[in-house]
């Protein structure tokens, strides 16, 4: 990922928050930042909307503006006091926004959702049959019995908003720490990833069986914020749940004159 920010020193934190688990490059301004993404491939950039100048929307703007940058998931950090006017980092083309202070752990959460949990559902990519029948089966007959198991757990699971990955761990006879271990080896997600990858995918389905609103659909997964559910839903599918309904409800029958 590409983290840009004008504070040498949020910069640090960034790398070192994020660095388990991605590789990361951090510049200071657009310009740089444009002339690093031009340079080599990247899969999200994290920018501070409020670079000088403009310079976050002008940055998301450029992205958005250039053909061979276009598809990259932009997610801005606002000093915006929860949210407030948060439309409007949306508007110039970020995918996603978090308020600050932040909580490092829903940072950590935006950036798995946007990178991994957004690939797996669009692309269908490292899961074996029973969560992508399109897909071939890259895993082994063992890795596949777990992740079964681990399907049928969560499934068992799904609409309950305590559900979380000590519970998981527990059913699945697991220290958290193996667990966690072993979901990573898997699908390249977090335990708690992977939990809300089943939870988003659930509400697709329900939603493509023109499920009764929103708030039931998020009730149905485990969501109890319907809010912070759609906001989820569209940096995952890239839409809003009313609008992915919309696009996957079938077309009425054709009834003649």
């Amino acid at each position: 990922m590409l983290i840009v920010d004008d504070e040498a020193e949020m910069r640090a934190y960034l790398r070192d928050l994020l660095g388990p688990d991605y590789h990361r490059a951090a510049v200071a301004d657009a310009d740089a930042a444009l002339d690093r993404l031009r340079d080599r491939s990247f899969d999200l950039v994290l920018c501070d909307a409020s670079l000088p100048a403009g310079g976050g929307k002008k940055l998301c703007r450029a992205i958005r503006e250039d053909d061979d940058l276009r598809h990259l998931p932009i997610l801005l950090l606002t000093a915006r006091p929860n949210g407030e006017r948060a439309g409007d980092s949306l508007n110039v083309g970020a995918d996603a926004y978090v308020s600050k202070p932040f909580d490092p752990s829903e940072l950590q959460a935006r950036v798995e959702n946007l990178i991994g949990i957004r690939q797996i559902v669009q692309d269908r990519v490292r899961l074996p049959d029973w969560m992508a029948p399109e897909a071939e089966t890259t895993v082994s007959s063992e890795e596949e019995a777990f992740l079964e198991s681990l399907n049928d757990v969560v499934t068992a699971h799904i609409d309950n908003s305590n559900f979380g990955v000590d519970w998981l761990a527990d059913e699945m006879d697991l220290s958290a720490r193996h667990l966690r271990r072993r979901i990573k080896d898997a699908t390249g997600l977090s335990a708690s990833g992977f939990i809300r990858t089943r939870r988003l995918q659930r509400a697709a389905a329900l939603l493509r069986q023109d499920a009764d609103t929103v708030s039931d659909v998020a009730a149905a997964v485990g969501y109890r914020d319907p809010s912070y559910f759609s906001r989820l839903f569209r940096e995952t599918f890239g839409c809003p749940p009313t609008e992915y309904a919309a696009q996957e409800a079938p077309e009425d029958p054709d009834m003649g004159p």
